[in-house]
């Protein structure tokens, strides 16, 4: 605790359960604060410390793709070809699904070989990164953190049916989080008890999910 201009300034953490808010709306949360009294006035505010999260998703591919399948992410088509072609977009199929996986995660985040890896004129990809394959499941990151990422397509055309995304788009596999429209207010609810009220005053719904919001009690 530290001492500022007569108050008492305490950090702590609102545990969050909820998986949305609301535009307009507000949650309820109870946290900690030792030595506050009922009636004493408290003021809260957020920690300028809460990231938003970054949505994910997960792509399965345990068979080696056929020639001139494709997977969607966003906007960008990757085809995989048999004979690599020039062109940004194209992905050599490896002699077996694992230098397949390879070429796919080369090919996305642009640090594999021109003319090996994937087609000459490849580009990074704009909206998303990816991790290398685990057990034939590798995850799709958006670049910008937020409930944005949830909307990034996620499609395929794979002949094998197994080779495959969790969804339609990010956000199966992690949900973007967004913090930065939440207000907090508060008042004492029980003897050393701060009830934070979080409210969305944006015009669209927020993606809190669960996890941690940091919050200021002034006392």
């Amino acid at each position: 605790m530290t001492i500022e201009t007569g108050k008492r300034q305490v950090l702590v953490d609102a545990v969050l359960d909820f998986p949305s808010v609301g535009a307009g709306d507000s949650e309820l949360l109870t946290v900690a604060v030792p030595q506050v009294r009922l009636g004493q006035a408290v003021h809260v505010t957020p920690a300028n410390n809460v990231a938003a999260t970054a949505s994910q998703g997960t792509l399965t591919m345990d068979v080696i793709p056929a020639d001139t399948n494709t997977v969607t992410i966003d906007a960008k088509v990757y085809t995989f070809q048999t004979v690599l072609l020039v062109g940004d977009g194209n992905v050599a199929i490896g002699a077996n699904v694992g230098e397949s996986q390879v070429n796919l995660v080369a090919a996305i985040n642009l640090d594999g070989v021109e003319g090996v890896n994937y087609g000459a004129g490849m580009t990074k990809h704009p909206t998303v990164s990816i991790g290398d394959f685990a057990a034939n499941d590798a995850i799709l990151t958006a670049n910008t953190p937020g409930v944005a990422g949830d909307t990034i397509a996620t499609t395929e055309t794979f002949t094998p049916v197994t080779d495959i995304f969790d969804g339609a788009t990010l956000g199966t596999t992690r949900a973007g989080a967004d913090y930065s429209g939440l207000t907090a207010s508060g008042f004492v609810s029980a003897a050393d008890v701060v009830s934070v009220i979080l409210a969305n005053e944006t015009a669209g719904a927020l993606n809190p999910d669960s996890g941690t919001f940091r919050v200021i009690v002034w006392f």
